[in-house]
């Protein structure tokens, strides 16, 4: 048996001074995965807010959330399940952005 669906997964980039290095670095954190609906950003802020509080970002970094279309497909072979994620590139959008001082 095999299933096609549509989800949305929203994602935190973060480019700047951050974790235990203190080095200038470029990271990609996931906010939320395999959303059946579109989220809002008053629904992703708090997330956001707590990721970069775990961080800790210093001035002069920048970040970005974005929301990526995927196709979620499921095949269930005898006993095994199997998921496969598959993504067209540069179809992300945007959602908010921020640099921080």
């Amino acid at each position: 048996m095999e299933t096609k669906r549509e989800v949305l997964t929203y994602s935190l980039l973060v480019h700047g001074i951050f974790g235990r290095n203190r080095r200038v670095k470029r990271e990609l954190f996931i906010l939320a995965k395999h959303q059946a609906e579109p989220l809002t950003m008053e629904q992703l802020m708090p997330l956001m807010r707590a990721k970069l509080a775990v961080i800790k970002l210093k001035p002069g970094g920048a970040f970005h959330v974005r929301e990526q279309p995927m196709t979620l497909e499921v095949r269930e072979m005898g006993e095994r399940t199997y998921t496969v994620e598959s993504f067209m590139c540069f179809s992300d959008k945007t959602m908010y952005e921020e640099e921080t001082t």
